[in-house]
């Protein structure tokens, strides 16, 4: 009866509305390609288990880009949850129905076709011909969904982008008397209505006629009105747990994979065999990772509450194949029987490191690693990977915060936090130039830690061909032949990678009349320009795992004979909070000799950071253009 009442709710929402253009205000127009007429979420839930969410949105589209943006509506949905009452209509400019949503209209995929997966996760895809249509139009959706995952409640983000401005948004989230939840409101303002029952059973959060706002960029600040909201205790498939604190729900994670772990005994037997000679937690520890590497590959398993709970440890060692919680359990299983002890850590893995909200426990996470305290350092171990070294976390999964998987419960901790001097770019060129400006190249390229990534893809995933090609890409060269190259690599907790190339460059010294140009930086690049920004508001953010490393060039000029230099830059010396650079040139002979070091400190910085960043990018791009200028002698 209930989920019959927001069906009919949302529907009558729907036929009631007048999408007409001209009833947008003026103000929102100004700037816009897009204008959200109505963006409607409620969230009922039933009991711990269970719960109805109703989802209204239309939008107003005024170029191609923002039609095809909002031109396809994708509801992912699993054995937990279900899809019903699904509509979609597209209205003209004067509110008059164009087109309707057929039942053929909607497609229903399997997400385990699509990759390396046993899944019953699967999508709703609604999307509609727009090639007849005329701009502006609007585009509206709506659906309902039944779910016993209750895990996740929705999260609410009053704006989509730069570009779009909002009529009305709102999020109502209704409990019943013996149901609690707890919410994080983030980027809060004025503009933000929240209304709330005297119990706190019911809460609306609204806002509505938000002009077009431009964000600021590299800032972890919540600049749009963002809510969370999460339950404090939940049941899913009759296994119950609580977000009441980080503690509790590392406990609910134990339980539900509590006696999973146990091995069968011939993969006993190996991992002592390998390990029988062997004495520190540290050498057992890799020993045994490199034959879960060698042993097994990864396989995405999510089969109702399978996304949480683990297939046994002895699946895995009989099969050969498991996802990041198998194989992370599997490893940690075989750890156990030699002696040393380890924890699953859940974590956000992605190169952008997602801030963990330390005082808001909820589900933050998308993989778990395992980690291995010893008595000198604490390693980290990525399961699912066959290349990666022993102990290296990467952008993957380093620098955050993850929640470590104790047997008390455990809590949030810190994974690796790689500083500068461990990500090194060191290149060391020589050049020989002859009397035309043309010249040849040999470049020698260390790279360690974070910057050693893109080498090690290369290295372990692409054929000569393929590696010859991503080099091409790479190099900032304006007219060259890549003659050699060569990669080799090295495995440890900061890995290395070293590239050696030979180019022949035409032109790399411009000659006009008797003088030779030279711009000494020949190969290294930097971060493109930024725009500046008045009146910033929000914090710099750096990404650590893009603007934390040490980069060196020395670069050795060999000069063709008969030439003197009559032009010589001055030593460049650039320093902020946040990053140095030096520059700097000399002479020996018929020999220039360019060096160049540029240290960066990813992290936290004042608003007015921000431009100070701007211009250092443009104080490094002119300062890489430097030129020394030769002249022939005189015979």
């Amino acid at each position: 009866m209930k989920l019959l009442f927001l069906c009919l709710a949302i529907s009558v929402a729907s036929l009631g509305q007048d999408y007409a253009v001209s009833k947008i205000p003026a103000n929102l127009l100004q700037g816009a390609t897009a204008v959200v007429r109505q963006d409607k979420i409620e969230f009922e839930v039933e009991d711990k288990g269970s719960a109805v969410e109703s989802t209204l949105f239309a939008v107003t589209v005024f170029s191609e880009a923002a039609a095809e943006k909002h031109n396809t509506l994708q509801i992912p949905y699993s054995k937990l949850s279900k899809i019903r009452h699904i509509e979609g209509k597209i209205y003209a400019a004067n509110g008059e129905v164009l087109q309707k949503v057929r039942n053929s209209d909607i497609r229903d995929v399997g997400l385990g076709a699509y990759g390396n997966e046993i899944s019953d996760n699967r999508l709703k895809i609604i999307s509609f011909d727009m090639k007849n249509l005329s701009l502006p139009y609007t585009i509206e959706y709506s659906y309902t969904e039944e779910t016993e995952n209750l895990i996740f409640y929705p999260a609410w983000e009053a704006g989509v982008d730069d570009e779009t401005a909002v009529m009305q948004s709102s999020l109502v989230i209704r409990v019943p008397s013996d149901v609690s939840f707890r919410y994080l409101e983030k980027g809060f303002n004025n503009d933000v209505k929240k209304t709330a029952s005297v119990n706190g059973k019911v809460v609306k959060w609204e806002v509505k006629n938000l002009p077009v706002r431009k964000s600021e960029t590299l800032t972890k600040d919540y600049q749009m009105l963002v809510v969370f909201t999460a339950p404090i205790e939940f049941e899913v498939q009759g296994i119950e747990g609580s977000f009441n604190t980080w503690e509790d729900f590392a406990k609910f994670y134990l339980k539900l994979n509590e006696g999973r772990d146990e091995l069968p005994a011939e993969a006993i037997q190996k991992v002592k065999a390998l390990t029988q000679n062997l004495n520190s937690p540290e050498e057992k520890a890799a020993v045994i990772y490199n034959y879960l590497q060698s042993t097994t590959h990864y396989l995405n398993i999510s089969l109702g509450i399978g996304g949480w709970q683990t297939v046994p440890a002895e699946n895995v060692a009989t099969k050969g194949y498991g996802d990041c919680k198998a194989l992370t359990n599997y490893f940690n299983a075989m750890l156990k029987t030699v002696g040393v002890t380890a924890y699953g850590a859940l974590v956000y893995a992605d190169s952008s490191s997602l801030d963990v909200q330390d005082n808001f426990p909820v589900s933050q996470f998308n993989h778990i690693i395992s980690c291995i305290p010893t008595a000198t350092d604490t390693l980290w171990v990525e399961c699912t990977s066959q290349t990666n070294p022993f102990g290296y976390q990467g952008d993957f999964t380093g620098n955050r915060k993850v929640l470590l998987i104790k047997p008390n419960g455990g809590g949030l901790v810190n994974t690796i936090q790689y500083q500068p001097e461990d990500n090194r770019q060191a290149r060391n060129i020589k050049v020989v130039i002859d009397e035309n400006g043309d010249a040849v190249a040999n470049v020698e390229t260390r790279y360690t830690g974070l910057q050693h990534e893109a080498v090690d893809q290369a290295i372990n995933r692409m054929t000569a061909d393929e590696q010859r090609k991503w080099l091409l890409g790479r190099i900032d060269i304006g007219n060259f032949e890549l003659s050699n190259f060569a990669f080799e690599g090295t495995k440890g907790k900061i890995p290395m990678a070293s590239e050696e190339l030979t180019l022949s460059i035409k032109k790399c010294a411009t000659k006009s009349g008797k003088r030779l140009f030279i711009a000494p930086n020949l190969i290294t690049t930097f971060f493109a320009p930024l725009n500046p920004q008045d009146d910033r508001k929000s914090k710099l953010y750096l990404n650590e795992n893009t603007y934390s490393f040490v980069d060196t060039d020395t670069i050795t000029y060999q000069l063709p004979e008969g030439f003197v230099v009559e032009y010589l830059p001055e030593n460049i010396s650039l320093k902020e909070d946040f990053a140095e650079y030096e520059a700097s040139v000399e002479t020996l002979e018929n020999k220039l000799i360019y060096y160049r070091t540029v240290r960066m400190r990813g992290g936290t910085y004042p608003p007015d950071a921000y431009n100070k960043f701007v211009d250092f990018l443009k104080n490094v791009k002119k300062a890489d253009r430097m030129r020394v200028v030769y002249v022939e002698k005189k015979t």
